[in-house]
C-alpha cells in the first residue's frame, strides 16, 4: 500500500467496491459469528441517519477477540458515527450492535471497554494523575495509574494540569484515560491527530504493547500507512458502508500488482477494480487472525499462543472472563465528588463570585448607611450566607454545561459509572461547594461585625442553610444539562440576581410593596433565608417555609431529570 498517503488525498474508496473482498460480512454471517465465544464486536445491517444524511448505511462487520483492526476512510466517511454506535453513545436507526455478545451499554457497564474519543477538550483544573486515577477507580481491574501514565508517555507530565498541555500532550492524556481501566476492547477514534512524528511512533509502540496483552483494538484513521503498519485487518469505509476488508497483504494481493488507492470522487480506480476481483483479486473473506502474517514486533507476532501483557499480566486465554468485583457505587461516586470538588475550588471565578462577593456585600451593607443594629447584622448575615449558597449551587450547572461542551460528560458515559451515579455525584458536589460560601459569611458576621449567637445556633444555622440549598443545586443542574455553556452562564446569573432580590436576600422584605412581599413569600430563596433567620433568632421554623421549599425542590428535581434525559439523547 502506498505509504504516507492520507485517504483524504489519495483517490478514496469507490462507492461500488463492497461485496467480494470487502468485509462485507453479510447479516447472516454476522449473526452466526456473534453466537460464538470469539467475537468482540459485531455489526449487523447497521444504519444511522442525521436528517437527510445517511452516516452509516447497512454496515455488517465482525471483529474477533485479540484482533487489531483499522477503520480506514476519509473524513466524513462515517468512521466517528460508527464508533459512537459501537460505544452506545448514539442509538442506531436500524440493525444490531453487539460487544462481547451483549448490548454496548452492558459491555461498558461491565468495564470491558475503553475509548479515546475525537474532538474532546482537556478537563480543566485537574492534574493528569488525578484524571487518570479517577477513571481507573471506576473499573473492576484497572491498570496501575503509573503504568497507564508510562504507556501513554505521561510520567513526567503526571502532576501538570491537563488543560495546560499542548495539543499533542493532551492527545496522550486521552490515550491514558482510555487505557486506565485495562479494558478488553480499546477503541481509538483518530488517535494520532495533533501528534508529531516522534509522538506517533511512541503512541503506536504503546498500542502494540497493549494489544499484545490479548486485548482487542479498533482504531479509526484516514492514513493508509498507519493502517498498513499497525493493523491485523483493514476495514475500508465510505458513505457509511464497508467497501473492503482484509489484511494489508490480502488487499495488496487482491490488487494484482496494482497500487491500491481509493477514489474519493466515487469512481472506481485501478486499485479499486482490482480489489473487487476484476484483475485476479481474491474475493474470499480474510481467514482467522492466527493465519495472517505476523508483523515485525506488532500485535500479530506470536499470535498462535496466548498473549501476555508487559509485567506478566494474563493474556486472552488466561483472562477470567466473568465480570470481576466492582469498586461499588459509593466508592465510585465518592471518587467523582472528590474530583469535581477539587476542580470547583481551584476555579478563581468561583472563589470570587460565590465566596468573596457575598462577604464583601455583607460587610458593606451592614457598615454603611447607618444600618448597624445587632438584629440587622444578624438578619443580613443569614441573607448573604443564603445568597452565597445560591450562587455556589447555581455555578455547578455552569460547570456541567462546560463539561458537556468539552466532551467530558460524553467520556464519562464510556466508564462503568451509570448515568444515575454521575448525576448523584454532581448533586453531592453541590452540597459540598456551598459550604465555603455559607461559612465565610458566618465567620465575617462573628469575627468582623460582632454577631453573637449560642454555639448551637451557629451550628444549626449553618446546617439549615447547607441542607436547604438542595433546590438551587437541582436548578443549576437542570440549566447545565439543558442549555449550552454560554447560555447557562447567562441564565444562572439571571436566576441568581432575580431570586436574590425578590427573595429578600439583599434587602428586607419589609421594605417591599405589599404585592412584591406576597410574591416573595412563595419564592424558594425567601423561605430558604427564613429558615436560617428563625434559627438565629431562636424560634422554630414555620411549616409553610418547609412546604414551599419541598415543593420547589420537587419542581427543580423534575426539571433536572428531564434536562438530563434530553442531554443524554443529544450529547
Amino acid at each position: 500500500m502506498t505509504a504516507g498517503t492520507a485517504v483524504g488525498t489519495t483517490a478514496g474508496t469507490a462507492a461500488g467496491t463492497t461485496a467480494g473482498t470487502t468485509a462485507g460480512t453479510t447479516a447472516e454471517t454476522t449473526a452466526e459469528t456473534t453466537a460464538g465465544t470469539t467475537t468482540a464486536v459485531a455489526f449487523s445491517s447497521l444504519t444511522k441517519s442525521f436528517g437527510a444524511v445517511r452516516a452509516v448505511d447497512g454496515m455488517d462487520l465482525v471483529i474477533r477477540r485479540g484482533e487489531t483492526v483499522a477503520l480506514l476512510g476519509r473524513n466524513g466517511a462515517g468512521k466517528s458515527t460508527t464508533v459512537s454506535l459501537l460505544l452506545g453513545l448514539d442509538e442506531p436507526d436500524g440493525g444490531l450492535v453487539r460487544l462481547f455478545d451483549a448490548e454496548p451499554a452492558r459491555a461498558v457497564a461491565a468495564g470491558r471497554v475503553g475509548a479515546m474519543l475525537q474532538d474532546t477538550r482537556p478537563v480543566p483544573r485537574v492534574t493528569v494523575r488525578e484524571l487518570v486515577g479517577f477513571v481507573a477507580r471506576t473499573y473492576p481491574d484497572p491498570l496501575p495509574v503509573d503504568e497507564a501514565l508510562a504507556l501513554a508517555g505521561l510520567t513526567e507530565l503526571a502532576d501538570r494540569r491537563a488543560d495546560r498541555l499542548s495539543g499533542g500532550q493532551a492527545q496522550r492524556v486521552r490515550f491514558a484515560v482510555a487505557l486506565a481501566g485495562n479494558p478488553e476492547l480499546l477503541v481509538l477514534d483518530e488517535p494520532t491527530a495533533a501528534l508529531d512524528v516522534e509522538a506517533r511512533e511512541a503512541f503506536w509502540d504503546s498500542m502494540r504493547r497493549y494489544a499484545r496483552g490479548g486485548n482487542t483494538v479498533l482504531f479509526s484513521t484516514h492514513y493508509l500507512e498507519e493502517a498498513d503498519e499497525h493493523a491485523d485487518r483493514i476495514v475500508v469505509v465510505d458513505s457509511g458502508r464497508v467497501l473492503a476488508d482484509g489484511t494489508a497483504e490480502e488487499l495488496k494481493r487482491a490488487a494484482g500488482g496494482f497500487t491500491v488507492s481509493f477514489d474519493l470522487g466515487g469512481r472506481p480506480s485501478e486499485g479499486g477494480r482490482a480489489a473487487r476481483g476484476e484483475r485476479g483479486g481474491d474475493p474470499r473473506r480474510p481467514g482467522p487472525a492466527a493465519q495472517r502474517r505476523p508483523r515485525r514486533d506488532g500485535p500479530g507476532a506470536g499470535r498462535q499462543g496466548p498473549r501476555t501483557a508487559p509485567g506478566g499480566r494474563p493474556g486472552l486465554a488466561q483472562r477470567r472472563l466473568p465480570v470481576p468485583h466492582f469498586p461499588g457505587a459509593v466508592p465510585m461516586i465518592t471518587a467523582y465528588v472528590r474530583l469535581e470538588v477539587r476542580r470547583t475550588l481551584r476555579d478563581a471565578g468561583f472563589a470570587i463570585s460565590s465566596v468573596g462577593v457575598p462577604v464583601m456585600m455583607y460587610l458593606l451593607f451592614t457598615n454603611l448607611g447607618g444600618q448597624n443594629s445587632a438584629a440587622y447584622k444578624t438578619a443580613a448575615m443569614v441573607g448573604m450566607a443564603a445568597y452565597g449558597a445560591l450562587g455556589a449551587a447555581l455555578s455547578l450547572g455552569t460547570g456541567v454545561a462546560e463539561d458537556k461542551s468539552s466532551g467530558w460528560l460524553r467520556q464519562l458515559r464510556i466508564t462503568p459509572m451509570t448515568p444515575r451515579q454521575v448525576v448523584t455525584g454532581r448533586a453531592l458536589t453541590g452540597t459540598v461547594v456551598v459550604l465555603p460560601a455559607i461559612l465565610a459569611v458566618l465567620l465575617a458576621g462573628g469575627l468582623v461585625n460582632g454577631v453573637r449567637l449560642d454555639a448551637w445556633q451557629w451550628a444549626v444555622t449553618a446546617l439549615a442553610l447547607w441542607a436547604d440549598s438542595l433546590p438551587f443545586t437541582l436548578l443549576g443542574l437542570g440549566n447545565g444539562y439543558r442549555l449550552s455553556a454560554q447560555t447557562t452562564g447567562v441564565v444562572n446569573v439571571a436566576c441568581n440576581l432575580g431570586l436574590a432580590v425578590v427573595g429578600g436576600l439583599w434587602f428586607p422584605v419589609g421594605l417591599f410593596p405589599e404585592w412584591l412581599a406576597t410574591l416573595s413569600s412563595y419564592t424558594p430563596t425567601n423561605r430558604f433565608s427564613e429558615l436560617g433567620r428563625s434559627v438565629a433568632e431562636g424560634t422554630a421554623p414555620e411549616a409553610a417555609a418547609l412546604t414551599v421549599l419541598a415543593v420547589w425542590a420537587a419542581l427543580f428535581g423534575a426539571y433536572a431529570a428531564a434536562s438530563y434525559r434530553r442531554s443524554a439523547r443529544t450529547t
